[in-house]
């Protein structure tokens, strides 16, 4: 009966794939299914922002206390699935080459990566051999390198606290559906100075339409919005945190819930409502 998709762009490839293939037109988002009508819409999924909003103030101390045992001025930070669609080695380059460009400096800056282990072991290898070359080359006086890697899944809490801790998200997704991990950054930054860098294919850019938005292929473009990150004065970062954070407040989970379900609700009733019934009419 209703068919959502993250983005408006996802909703009408969908149209139009359904228009190629079968030869069924849809119109004004709706398409015909023998007596049926069938909806098509975008519902943008976020997060529970009060949750994390809970968590972020909750988890405060615990915060300073990593940025204290990293010692450092700027700490950046990736959380991702440990997977090729991730970007994550597009962003290390990015930050390898501002250190080797001299534009960073590696004693006064960590990027921490959050690496969740999935089935991806040639993504892994790459990522490591990335780090292992950034570390080696900028290797600190107490033997630290400017990259650590955390290859382990963490709890909300845990994940709050790195999200306080880090001055700056950074998000380079090759694609990606929606990226809720941008989004809890927000949330649990309620009233700070925080930045984000988000790649342009990832739903979240759409919703928060004030983070430092970037094209992961264009590493250049990555080193500019990390330097920008790191150089916008705190006004503008907090005005354009508290813009992403009233976003999020207004469009929260419960928001995108309510709206699906309402939307549903209103569908005329149907004898059938077997999904596999409907795939073989269509």
């Amino acid at each position: 009966d209703l068919l959502g998709f993250q983005v408006a762009n996802d909703a009408a490839n969908f149209s139009a794939t359904i228009e190629r293939l079968l030869g069924r037109s849809t119109h004004n988002g709706r398409l015909r299914v023998g007596r049926r009508t069938v909806e098509i819409d975008a519902f943008p999924i976020s997060v529970d922002a009060a949750h994390w909003e809970h968590l972020g103030r909750s988890n405060a101390r615990r915060a300073v206390e990593l940025r204290h045992s990293l010692g450092r001025d700027t700490v950046f930070l990736g959380i991702d699935r440990l997977d090729y669609t991730k970007g994550i080695t597009q962003r290390l380059q990015a930050f390898g080459e501002l250190l080797d460009d001299g534009r960073l400096d590696p004693s006064r800056c960590t990027f921490v990566q959050v690496a969740v282990p999935s089935r991806g072991q040639d993504e892994r290898a790459g990522v490591e051999a990335w780090i292992d070359r950034i570390n080696a080359a900028h290797e600190r006086p107490d033997g630290t390198g400017p990259v650590l890697l955390i290859e382990q899944s963490l709890d909300d809490d845990q994940l709050a606290a790195w999200y306080r801790a880090a001055d700056v998200l950074v998000v380079t997704s090759l694609a990606d559906g929606m990226n809720l991990v941008a989004k809890e950054f927000v949330a649990a930054n309620s009233g700070g100075d925080g930045a984000v860098v988000l790649s342009e294919f990832a739903g979240a850019a759409h919703d928060l339409t004030e983070a430092i938005i970037v094209n992961p292929y264009d590493i250049d473009g990555v080193k500019r919005a990390l330097l920008d990150a790191v150089e916008q004065p705190g006004d503008e970062k907090r005005r354009r945190m508290a813009a992403m954070h009233a976003e999020l407040c207004d469009h929260d989970v419960h928001r995108w819930a309510t709206d699906y379900l309402d939307r549903l609700a209103g569908q005329p009733p149907v004898r059938e409502r077997s999904m596999w019934n409907s795939l073989v009419t269509l």
